[in-house]
């Protein structure tokens, strides 16, 4: 959703509004995207294009700024992208949201946003680390700056059991993630 813009309309008392058909996948002016394919497929409408006509606008308008966004291997973005479809059924992209809102109002928020930070974490596998380490190895580095690099050492402290994931590798648990 559009938080900005839903905000301005508040609550839907109308009965035929889609958010009030939704029952519990509907609050406020939002429904949930699984209720409203569900409502587009009864209506013979082909969700599966749509969603690949969502998927391809999302991957061009990524595509355009690609040389804009730096590789960072040890961090992550997430982008929300507001999209609209036209009578024709073509997709729009209206903005991109470099920080998109995770505000919960409601129950569908908390269960929608709720899935997205639990997925975003398990596709982010953050690794588990030696904070003992690495204050020990922040206070070696910092005093003795000219004793040479023993960064292959200090990882295997730092991180005793495991390795990061190694850049461009497909992480192991996509949760509702799909790969573009």
């Amino acid at each position: 959703t559009n938080t900005s813009l839903q905000k301005e309309f508040g609550d839907i008392s109308d009965r035929s509004h889609p958010a009030f058909l939704a029952g519990s996948n509907g609050s406020g002016s939002k429904v949930a995207l699984s209720w409203l394919w569900k409502r587009l497929e009864g209506q013979g409408v082909n969700t599966a294009e749509m969603w690949r006509k969502v998927v391809d606008v999302c991957g061009k308008a990524l595509e355009s700024v690609d040389a804009d966004i730096p590789n960072q291997p040890n961090s992550f973005e997430l982008f929300g992208f507001d999209v609209i479809f036209d009578t024709d059924e073509k997709c729009w992209l209206i903005e991109v949201n470099s920080s998109p809102s995770l505000s919960c109002d409601s129950s569908l928020d908390n269960r929608i946003k709720g899935g997205l930070i639990v997925d975003t974490i398990s596709l982010v596998d953050p690794v588990a680390y030696d904070r003992s380490a690495v204050s020990e190895v922040c206070k070696r580095r910092i005093t003795h700056r000219k004793a040479g690099s023993l960064l292959e050492e200090d990882l295997c402290r730092i991180l005793p059991d495991t390795m990061p994931r190694l850049n461009g590798e497909i992480p192991k648990r996509l949760g509702k993630f799909e790969r573009i």
